[in-house]
């Protein structure tokens, strides 16, 4: 697994992959006061550590695939959370694709479309598509 660990933590963001983790963090601003766990696969035993563990947490932000299986963790493992610490606020953050990764090659293909239109007109050569 891979994680991003701040004994200051006061949020964690629990990711599916780690390639979902380092997608997130490419497309976000990294939050100096947060963990990012990412599991690599449902791992509701290591979330669960972490939230135990992590003494000044207040928020857990689930960051799981957007498919039928992150789904079903999130809707698992939120009452497992509350159980542990009832007074966490937990979020569900879903990206737009299949996952984090999905989303961020989807922006740097965008990104990519835009600059190559925006060089070929100010080179007056039309737009290439």
């Amino acid at each position: 697994f891979s994680k991003y660990y701040d004994c200051r933590s006061r949020r964690i963001y629990i990711f599916e992959a780690p390639i979902d983790l380092l997608s997130y963090i490419q497309m976000h601003d990294k939050q100096d006061d947060s963990t990012y766990l990412g599991m690599a696969g449902l791992k509701p035993n290591m979330v669960l550590n972490y939230v135990k563990h992590i003494n000044d947490l207040e928020k857990v932000i689930l960051c799981t695939d957007n498919d039928e299986a992150g789904k079903e963790f999130d809707n698992k493992i939120i009452p497992e959370i509350k159980k542990l610490k009832p007074e966490l606020e937990i979020t569900i953050e879903k990206s737009k694709g299949k996952d984090w990764n999905e989303d961020l090659c989807q922006q740097n293909e965008q990104e990519r479309i835009a600059t190559k239109v925006t060089i070929n007109r100010t080179n007056n050569k039309g737009i290439e598509r």
